[in-house]
């Protein structure tokens, strides 16, 4: 499942400030929920890649705004839900009319893909 909402904000709190950098903020907040098997897979926020329609690319989402996806799950099966967030650095929510999101396949303890990439497309 996948929800998403674009936001427009300013920051106020100055550790958060610190943290991003800048006072106004334009942005898209994802849900995603992950799913497990009893296989031994590894997934990070690496695996996580959005380009808007404006061009902007971000190879994963923003650290500090995100929920933490830098997981492991070693013969464990359960569902975890994340917020996942892209500050755009060049683009504003009045410009985005669709993100595709690319979610790389999930590797086993060697490095080897498990499944295919999905790529989703989000129209505004």
């Amino acid at each position: 499942m996948v929800v998403s909402n674009l936001v427009t904000g300013t920051i106020t709190d100055p550790i958060i400030l610190n943290k991003i950098g800048k006072e106004n903020i334009d942005y898209i907040n994802i849900g995603l929920d992950i799913d497990t098997t009893d296989e031994d897979i590894n997934f990070s926020s690496e695996h996580l890649k959005l380009t808007t329609n404006t061009g902007e690319t971000f190879e994963s989402p923003h650290d500090f705004m995100s929920d933490q996806v830098e997981m492991q799950y070693i013969k464990e099966s359960f569902t975890r839900s994340r917020m996942i967030a892209y500050l755009f650095e060049t683009s504003t929510v009045e410009d985005i009319e669709s993100v595709d999101l690319l979610i790389k396949a999930p590797t086993d303890s060697n490095g080897q893909p498990l499944g295919e990439d999905a790529n989703i497309k989000i129209d505004f």
